[in-house]
């Protein structure tokens, strides 16, 4: 009987079980949409005296291919003394994984205040309601007095203003009860696999362009002025695979607030006032 090693594992070419000598069942590879490998290894070995230590150590290279390594393995004993070995390796079969970057994106509505619909707040750095008539708007409402065309407040340079229009007609919205609308909403999310874990999480929390993956390039859509905000990044390893998942929310119609969601140049410094911030309140 012909026995020969690959790597650390035995296996039999041709013959039977016989004298305790080892025999190979073959091997057998299973590609992934994401282009994730999985890979068994069946042998048979005798039980006698087998214990624990006689599998190969989990993360060992799988012997044929260094880029997978030991996911899992399992013994189960069957009759004539023998033990049946079934071992799991996980590895990436390209090295251009992100080409194959799985997405989605999945569109709604959620309610949010009338006040932030794009009649009266878009776009931010000159909204048709201003902050000052805003307080004019629910001064009125709280005093239960009409707000109309002769209704004055005092802007933000201390001049006393008409109210206007977009202004009258959300106090006239709030009057009748109307308190929120229902806006478009949006969650992308892509999925993809490398060898490394990710150690750049900067973006997380901030407005961001998302870059195109995939073959053909996909990205996130793009809806008028709205744009995308990163609001997680999970990765999970198991052997040499290092799965990685990123979902982005999609802003309202004015787009995420500049002032708040603006990433900093260095993330490890406390965050001063940009020169966006400075030019909405001059002094």
């Amino acid at each position: 009987m012909a026995v020969t090693l690959i790597g650390t594992l035995p296996t039999t070419l041709n013959g039977s079980i016989s004298d305790s000598i080892e025999q190979s069942e073959g091997y057998e590879f299973r590609v992934s949409f994401d282009s994730s490998v999985t890979a068994t290894v069946t042998y048979k070995i005798s039980s006698d005296g087998f214990s624990i230590d006689d599998l190969p150590k989990l993360n060992s290279s799988h012997p044929h291919d260094d880029r997978l390594t030991l996911f899992e393995s399992s013994a189960s004993r069957e009759s004539g003394q023998i033990m049946k070995v079934v071992l799991t390796y996980k590895g990436i079969d390209s090295t251009l994984s992100e080409n194959y970057a799985q997405s989605e994106f999945n569109a709604g509505t959620t309610s949010d205040p009338i006040e932030t619909h794009p009649k009266f707040s878009y776009p931010f750095s000159n909204p048709p309601v201003i902050p000052q008539e805003l307080s004019a708007v629910k001064r009125a409402l709280e005093n239960n007095i009409d707000y109309g065309k002769n209704n004055k407040f005092i802007n933000e340079t201390g001049e006393s203003v008409p109210a206007t229009q977009p202004g009258r007609l959300l106090y006239i919205l709030k009057k009748f009860g109307i308190e929120s609308y229902l806006n478009l909403s949006g969650t992308y999310r892509r999925s993809y696999v490398k060898t490394t874990i990710p150690t750049d999480y900067s973006n997380v929390g901030y407005i961001t362009i998302v870059p195109p993956l995939g073959t053909p390039p996909v990205s996130a859509p793009t809806i008028g002025y709205r744009n995308y905000l990163q609001t997680s990044l999970t990765w999970k390893k198991q052997a040499s695979i290092v799965s990685i998942t990123e979902e982005f929310m999609l802003s309202g119609a004015s787009g995420w607030n500049e002032h708040v969601y603006t990433k900093p140049q260095d993330p490890f410094q406390p965050q001063k006032l940009t020169q966006i911030d400075k030019n909405r309140v001059p002094l």
